[in-house]
């Protein structure tokens, strides 16, 4: 932009999930410019104060050596933190509830957040509210197929196909093995 920073009085981003937009407003002074540019949201630290609802996002899981990521649609609520609710299907629920940001996030930072439909947030959040009553299975139903199904996409996770396709290659190398 080539102004000084002093010229800004705020700066913040916000997401269109409708075409996966970033919009930046730049306020200076009474004057507000706004521009809009294409970026992978995968790219973008959006702290989460500034998540839309409807947005997937995901976290590391405590005690899994960093190997799985725990997910949650973010809700138009707030939790007395300021922080957003988010709705996740975890064991611990037994199935989708709400969640507090820091209960959801277990004190870590959120890695990723992304939109993957064109669904509008009131319809995904509609969906997440609807699967309310589902049981939770590691398996057939985790937290990375219900926030896809909420979304009105296939309810997959690529977690448990990826854990299973190492079981299998594995089980191969061991009876490949030589005795």
């Amino acid at each position: 932009m080539g102004l000084p920073n002093a010229l800004f009085r705020n700066l913040f981003s916000i997401i269109n999930p409708a075409d996966m937009t970033v919009l930046q407003n730049h306020a200076i002074g009474e004057a507000i410019i706004l521009s809009a540019y294409e970026m992978p949201l995968s790219d973008l630290a959006i702290p989460p104060n500034f998540l839309l609802p409807g947005t997937i996002v995901n976290a590391p899981m405590k005690g899994w050596f960093g190997l799985t990521r725990h997910f949650a649609i973010v809700t138009n609520k707030r939790g007395s933190d300021g922080l957003p609710i988010v709705i996740a299907n975890s064991r611990g629920n037994g199935g989708p509830a709400e969640e507090s940001w820091t209960k959801f996030t277990e004190g870590q930072p959120h890695e990723r957040a992304y939109y993957p439909s064109k669904l509008p947030p009131e319809l995904v959040l509609y969906n997440a509210y609807a699967m309310f009553g589902t049981r939770y299975n590691l398996i057939s139903w985790n937290c990375e197929h219900f926030v896809n199904a909420c979304h009105g996409l296939r309810p997959t996770s690529r977690q448990v196909t990826g854990f299973a396709l190492a079981a299998v290659v594995g089980g191969l190398a061991i009876a490949a093995a030589p005795r």
